[in-house]
């Protein structure tokens, strides 16, 4: 009743750990309780990997199963006032994040409109064919110290399906203190 463990931030150094005296059974869950903290997480995408090997000290007869591999999205804070028009070709911009279900549609950049500048990020919902998809942009934290007030301003262009049968699109905006952990 062994097994390896063996975790991975980025390209990091292979953190390695054997699991011993558990009795695993289908469709249960293991939770592992890691002692130590990682370093080397970048401002922006890092990937974390994790996968197991070696059952009972044995080859692994089905290895396609064996890795998951994660996004981890470390925002770095910004003092505000800030603002984003957009402008650069990469899209995201840099310490901005999208997510979305893979292979749909989900937020892009355009030069087709704008309001500052020549660009600005959109998603095209009413092509969309997946009732429902959530869709989110992600800005960086930001960071403002001896006001009273936030404000957040943006433009907004919407064309409203004629289809009855679809559900209508909705824009939901959250703003969260100390990045939504709750008791901070």
């Amino acid at each position: 009743n062994s097994f390896q463990v063996s975790l991975q931030l980025n390209n990091g150094a292979l953190v390695n750990r054997t699991i011993s005296g558990l009795t695993l059974t289908t469709g249960k869950v293991y939770t592992l309780s890691y002692d130590s903290s990682f370093t080397g997480f970048l401002d922006g995408v890092n990937t974390f990997t994790a996968y197991v090997s070696a059952p009972n000290g044995q080859p692994d007869q089905q290895t396609s199963n064996d890795t998951i591999r994660q996004k981890v999205f470390l925002f770095k804070a910004v003092n505000a006032p800030w603002t984003e028009s957009f402008e650069n070709n990469n899209f995201p911009p840099q310490n901005w994040d999208v997510g979305n279900v893979p292979l749909t549609i989900g937020w892009e950049s355009t030069n087709q409109t704008a309001t500052a500048g020549s660009r600005s990020a959109y998603i095209r919902n009413f092509i969309n064919p997946i009732p429902g998809d959530p869709d989110e942009l992600f800005t960086p934290p930001t960071i403002a110290t001896n006001v009273d007030s936030i404000f957040l301003k943006f433009d907004l262009a919407y064309i409203n399906s004629s289809t009855e049968d679809l559900p209508l699109d909705t824009l939901q905006v959250w703003l969260t203190q100390a990045c939504g952990r709750p008791g901070l």
